[in-house]
C-alpha cells in the first residue's frame, strides 16, 4: 500500500541478495541471512528453545528488530539489545483475510466437514496433550497439525469454536494464532496468560478461562455450543472488532518505516 515493489520467498537464495531490504519473518529458521534485513521476532521469552548465541547474533545483525510482545522486548533489552533497535509491532486482525491472503479469492472446492471444536497446532506438549484428552471425553475434537494457506483456512472456517491451549507453562498470548482466527470470523477461547493484560481490547471479542483451567474451558465450550444468543452476538462483536482495529498493526508498521526514512512524514500521516 505504501508503493513498494515486494515479493515473498519461502527460502533464501543468496544469489537474488542485490542487497535490496528483507524483511526475516523468523530469521533462526534460516540457515544463511541477507545482508540487509529486519528480524521479525515471533518466539515466547518464557522459553530458551529459541534464544541461542547465534539467535542473538541474528538479531543484533539486523537493521532492527520488530516483536510483538512487551514482554519480549524487555527480555531482549536484559539482554543487551539496544533499545534503539527494537521496535513494538503488535499483531492485528485483517479484515480480508479469507479473501485475500495471496491476492485471489479463496474458495473450498472440496466442502469440508463443519466440526464443534478445533484445535491446530504442535501436539508434542504435554499440557497441550492432557487439555485435549480431557476435551475429547466431551466433545468432537478436530485436531489439525502442518496444513497452511487454503487448506488452513478452509479447516478453521469449518469450526464452531477454535481452542487456544499454551504450548509452555506461564506463556504469552498467541496473539497470531488468535488474530487468525479472528481474522475469519470464528469465536476463539483461550487460556489466560501472563501479559494478558497488554490487550484489553481483545477482552470483548476471545473467551477467556485461567490457565490450566481444563473444566472451565470445558464449561465455557458447552455454554456458546448450547446458547446460540451469546454465541451469535460474539460472532458479531469479533466483526466489530475487525473493522474497528485491523488497522493497528499497521500504524506501529509504518513508525518503523519512517523511523529509517523507508516512507515520508507526509505518507506516514496519511
Amino acid at each position: 500500500s505504501m508503493g513498494f515493489k515486494t515479493k515473498i520467498e519461502y527460502t533464501f537464495n543468496p544469489k537474488s541478495d542485490l542487497g535490496q531490504l528483507y524483511f526475516a519473518i523468523c530469521p533462526q529458521m534460516f540457515k544463511k541471512l541477507p545482508w540487509n534485513y529486519v528480524a521479525f521476532q515471533m518466539e515466547q521469552s518464557v522459553s530458551s528453545r529459541w534464544f541461542t548465541e547465534r539467535y542473538f547474533f541474528q538479531l543484533k545483525e539486523a537493521i532492527a528488530i520488530c516483536d510483538y510482545s512487551k514482554k519480549n522486548i524487555e527480555f531482549l533489552l536484559n539482554k543487551g539489545i539496544p533499545y534503539q533497535q527494537i521496535y513494538y509491532l503488535p499483531i492485528g486482525s485483517v479484515s480480508c483475510y479469507k479473501n485475500d491472503l495471496d491476492g485471489r479469492e479463496y474458495s473450498n472446492p472440496e466442502e469440508q466437514e463443519s466440526c464443534e471444536v478445533l484445535f491446530y497446532g504442535d501436539t508434542s506438549s504435554k499440557r497441550r496433550q492432557r487439555f485435549l484428552e480431557k476435551l475429547q471425553s466431551r466433545f468432537k475434537v478436530r485436531i489439525v497439525q502442518n496444513i497452511f494457506g487454503e487448506e488452513m483456512v478452509a479447516q478453521l472456517c469449518s469450526a464452531k469454536i477454535v481452542i487456544n491451549i499454551h504450548y509452555y507453562e506461564n506463556a504469552l498470548l498467541e496473539t497470531t494464532r488468535i488474530h487468525e482466527v479472528l481474522s475469519l470470523g470464528v469465536p476463539i477461547i483461550s487460556e489466560s496468560s501472563q501479559d494478558i493484560g497488554d490487550y484489553p481490547l481483545l477482552a470483548d471479542v476471545i473467551e477467556v478461562v485461567p490457565e490450566g483451567d481444563i473444566d472451565q474451558m470445558a464449561d465455557r465450550i458447552e455454554e456458546l455450543l448450547k446458547n446460540s444468543a451469546k454465541y451469535d452476538s460474539l460472532k458479531q462483536q469479533i466483526r466489530n472488532y475487525n473493522c474497528c482495529f485491523s488497522e493497528s498493526s499497521a500504524f506501529y508498521f509504518d513508525r518503523l518505516l519512517l523511523a529509517h526514512d523507508w516512507i515520508s512524514y507526509e505518507q506516514f500521516l496519511k
